[in-house]
């Protein structure tokens, strides 16, 4: 059964599943700014490590 095409009456309508969105704008763009932090701060291991080798 396609959960985006039966709905309990029977009629077709993905309305409902497409409204749906458990995470607010919020908590996105604070997962967003997390992810981009652990991003930066790997980057600047990684180079850290470089220039450890290089010494």
């Amino acid at each position: 059964m396609n959960v985006n095409s039966a709905t309990p009456s029977g009629s077709t309508s993905s309305s409902a599943l497409t409204r749906f969105n458990p995470i607010s704008a919020a908590k996105r763009d604070a997962r967003d700014a997390i992810s981009h932090r652990k991003s930066d701060a790997l980057e600047l291991l990684k180079g850290r490590g470089l220039q450890a080798q290089r010494v």
